[in-house]
């Protein structure tokens, strides 16, 4: 996904104390979730901090953006100070983009009824009133860079796109809520787990992001694996879904199922709740609404933290060079990990050339030399085999793969170094045809087949892992 991370720091206004003061200690958490950040608005603004510099990033408002989630308004006000806390003040205004919302949403009372309630010190409760007003000069400084660098009337404009946005994302989660929460729910398991080597589906709850995910693929009706990476990546449902379905994939050493959704994801929108929504609708809305001269204007990307941990867990297993091959199923058997489909020698007949010089020449660039076109003519064929070595693939993807239909696959190995896979799509052929088989009556002549020429044609039965009957 798209995992650009542009990291700066906010001063703290606290003077300089120890992690060891007995108040400080409640709010310091190590480890990446969603309580983690909230905990860090509260030290931040406090000054727990060593040296009262807390380094942090724009994914805060990958945090701030969890669906169902209420947000703390003293995580709200260190939200907006850490995302206008650039030094580059051109950048202003695609920030204000991402977090102008809640800029405009700060409530004083709110925030101090919060603080009153913190378990710190009269004193570290005293940082909290001028953290406030600092961030208020924060908001007015972007508000001049908004209205001098990035087109004044129109910016206006494009902050009511995000506003409508942002309203119509409580929609589209009502709408999916079933499934968002369950999403949610593997993120939360997740990050409450003490250790990773305790992650299992059963306790992630992966059964229910399964079943969303082939929902998810169902409804869309592809009739093409070529269909599917474009409308995930710009899929809001389709995203969220299948980030959680790669996170419990790799948790379970499914590394493999777990990689292919990952690469599924990779360089898609990172959409997580309203903000991210709103900011990428915005987005689309801004070459109509702000003059194409506004230097300063182009999309902060945000780092997605799920995708990273599904990533960083699976990626020792897969060459990711490894292109995708077919093979046609001869047989299935349970076995440990999952089930083993090995596959059936296939047979074709490749064509041989003859090649000749011809009098026209072109100059190579690679070795700085002249040369001849040239031209071949078929001459004859011989005959070429192929057999794909067995493979495991997960149960939970094995479902619908048959003998007969034609697998194309992604591999790689196992903990016990066996080969495992994942099903990109299978297909039942058309009747009379083969590996290879072509529409229409082409002469046998012109197949030009290389054994591993993936197939496109006949029923769809499996894809991404999903049965489609």
């Amino acid at each position: 996904m798209r995992a650009t991370l542009i990291t700066f720091l906010i001063l703290g206004l606290a003077p300089a104390q120890s992690w060891a003061d007995d108040d400080c200690k409640s709010y310091y958490r190590n480890g990446d979730d969603v309580q983690r950040y909230d905990d860090d608005a509260v030290s931040s603004i406090a000054g727990c901090k060593p040296g009262g510099v807390i380094p942090t990033d724009v994914d805060g408002i990958y945090w701030i953006d969890r669906p169902g989630k209420p947000v703390s308004e003293i995580t709200r006000v260190f939200h907006v100070a850490t995302c206008l806390g650039t030094r580059d003040v051109t950048r202003l205004p695609d920030r204000w983009l991402m977090c102008g919302g809640d800029a405009r949403a700060l409530n004083r009372a709110a925030y101090d009824a919060e603080v009153a309630k913190l378990k710190l010190t009269p004193e570290r409760k005293a940082e909290f009133g001028p953290y406030f007003e600092a961030t208020q000069e924060k908001i007015k400084t972007a508000q001049e860079w908004v209205g001098k660098r990035a087109g004044g009337p129109e910016y206006k404009k494009l902050m009511e796109v995000y506003d409508q946005a942002f309203k119509e994302w409580d929609g589209f989660y009502a709408t999916n809520k079933a499934v968002i929460d369950a999403a949610t729910a593997v993120e939360d398991r997740w990050w409450a787990l003490a250790s990773m080597k305790r992650h299992t589906p059963s306790e992630l709850g992966c059964d229910d992001v399964r079943k969303g995910w082939r929902q998810w693929v169902a409804a869309h009706k592809f009739t093409s694996a070529k269909q599917v990476p474009e409308a995930v990546r710009s899929d809001e449902l389709g995203t969220i879904v299948l980030r959680a379905l790669a996170l419990c994939d790799a948790a379970a050493d499914r590394n493999v199922d777990a990689m292919v959704e990952v690469d599924l994801l990779e360089k898609g929108y990172t959409f997580r709740g309203p903000r991210m929504h709103a900011t990428w609708v915005a987005m689309a809305a801004l070459a109509k609404l702000v003059p194409a001269e506004s230097p300063s204007m182009r999309p902060v990307d945000v780092s997605d933290v799920l995708w990273r941990l599904a990533n960083d867990r699976g990626d020792w297993s897969v060459d990711r060079r490894d292109q995708p091959r077919q093979g046609k199923v001869a047989a299935l058997k349970k076995t440990d990990g999952g089930v083993e489909v090995s596959f059936k020698k296939e047979s074709w007949m490749e064509p041989d050339f003859e090649c000749y010089d011809l009098p026209s020449r072109y100059w190579s660039q690679s070795d700085g030399h002249y040369k001849h076109d040239f031209a071949c003519k078929k001459v004859g064929q011989h005959q070429q085999t192929s057999e794909e070595d067995p493979h495991i693939f997960s149960v939970a993807v094995a479902e619908g793969l048959k003998p007969g239909q034609v697998v194309t696959l992604r591999g790689g190995t196992n903990r016990a170094a066996k080969r495992v896979a994942f099903p990109i799509e299978s297909r039942t052929p058309e009747k009379g045809g083969g590996k290879a088989a072509a529409k229409g009556k082409k002469a046998k002549d012109d197949q030009v087949k290389k054994g591993v020429e993936l197939q496109t044609t006949g029923t769809l039965e499996v894809l991404y892992g999903v049965p489609l009957k």
